[in-house]
């Protein structure tokens, strides 16, 4: 459950960094989880009011537990103080940043929370300033930076698309990353996110630029600009605003990869993502590599049979009699794409695969395509979420 633990000094402030195997918590309920970390704060007697919850190398959340003192919380004041748990991400296991946008600084009287009312106020007002969005970004080394909101959004958009992309695409992926932002200020209960948003700092676009720096930040700052304020709503709420880099020729339906519905991620055609150049990848796997990597007992025989769905993503593998959904044989074999056909020759397996990523929501080579052929970055949204609202 917790696999380690250290404690840094920022500004004369003790920080708890709590390393959590998610795995071991599967099948158990989340108050299982708060109640063992109320237990280990305890235990080394923590003094500190910070803690970071770090997962795979991520921060995922933080916990605020001053003027609390979490020994005396009850279960149901713990699993309600954390606000925020667990987020999963199908496409980047690298992530370097992790955006905590509200820490609940709610009072409690005994063991029972304020009213939910005065708890909204609070959260509300603790991310604006002047009528500025705040975003607060805890990062890795441990720095703390409060950026404005747009400030924010451009450092995602240079990290999330090229900068060498048609300033339309651009725009689009502004309101994209403006929407997942917001709302995630804007949630006030535990949630999980499948596209989490890296982050750049200047220094970063700098080396990662180089000599390009002043044109490319000036671009993305336009395109943030232009498009400030504006979000992706369906039906009055924001949107689960996921994208990927390039989809097979179609974009996936959200039951086949999120396990429900969701009646803006459908799948649209999306055909002149062929014309990249990343579009076809190929892999190589001895038989041996093949079947331990998969959990089978290696075998110089291999049958198998795939069944794919409408987008032409493969929905389940049976292997050597073992059946594997897209998903996690993709996971396993590290796969670019669930789109993927399979050729054994002798000792070897060769896997072809179409695409780059999960394929839910705007494909980013997609929407440059379509900028291209004169589509602005309002029709281009529209297309990709189907029957929202800018």
């Amino acid at each position: 459950m917790i696999s380690g633990y250290k404690i840094i000094k920022q500004k004369n402030e003790d920080i708890l960094f709590l390393y959590i195997d998610f795995n071991k918590f599967e099948n158990k309920k989340k108050e299982t989880l708060f109640l063992t970390i109320k237990k280990f704060i305890k235990n080394i007697n923590f003094k500190g009011e910070k803690i970071f919850i770090v997962s795979s190398g991520i921060i995922i959340c933080t916990l605020l537990i001053n003027p609390l003192k979490i020994e005396s919380l009850s279960q149901k004041a713990v699993y309600d103080y954390i606000t925020k748990i667990i987020i999963h991400d199908f496409n980047n296991n690298n992530l370097t940043d992790y955006e905590i946008n509200i820490q609940c600084n709610s009072k409690v009287k005994g063991n029972i929370f304020e009213n939910e009312r005065k708890n909204d106020v609070n959260k509300k007002t603790n991310v604006k300033q002047n009528n500025e969005i705040i975003v607060t970004l805890y990062r890795n080394n441990g720095n703390i930076l409060k950026l404005k909101l747009e400030d924010y959004i451009i450092g995602v958009v240079s990290s999330q698309m090229p900068a060498t992309f048609n300033i339309e695409a651009l725009k689009a992926q502004a309101v994209v990353c403006r929407t997942h932002a917001l709302k995630n200020i804007h949630e006030n209960k535990k949630f999980k996110v499948f596209s989490t948003q890296s982050y750049k700092d200047i220094s970063q676009l700098k080396l990662q630029w180089e000599k390009n720096f002043n044109k490319y930040y000036k671009k993305i700052k336009e395109a943030v600009t232009t498009t400030k304020g504006q979000v992706i709503k369906y039906k009055n709420n924001y949107i689960n605003a996921i994208y990927h880099l390039i989809s097979n020729g179609k974009t996936e339906d959200s039951i086949n990869v999120l396990g429900k519905y969701i009646p803006y991620l459908k799948s649209v055609d999306s055909s002149f993502d062929k014309n990249s150049k990343s579009f076809e990848n190929k892999v190589n796997f001895s038989i041996e590599e093949f079947c331990t990597l998969l959990g089978l007992n290696v075998q110089k025989s291999i049958k198998y049979k795939i069944t794919r769905n409408k987008s032409g993503r493969v929905k389940n593998i049976i292997v050597n009699n073992k059946i594997y959904k897209g998903i996690e044989f993709k996971k396993l074999l590290k796969l670019y794409s669930t789109d993927f056909s399979i050729d054994i020759d002798n000792n070897s397996v060769t896997i072809t695969t179409h695409g780059y990523g999960h394929g839910i929501g705007m494909s980013q080579y997609g929407a440059n395509e379509m900028a291209k052929m004169g589509y602005n970055y309002i029709q281009i949204l529209k297309h990709y979420y189907t029957g929202v609202s800018i």
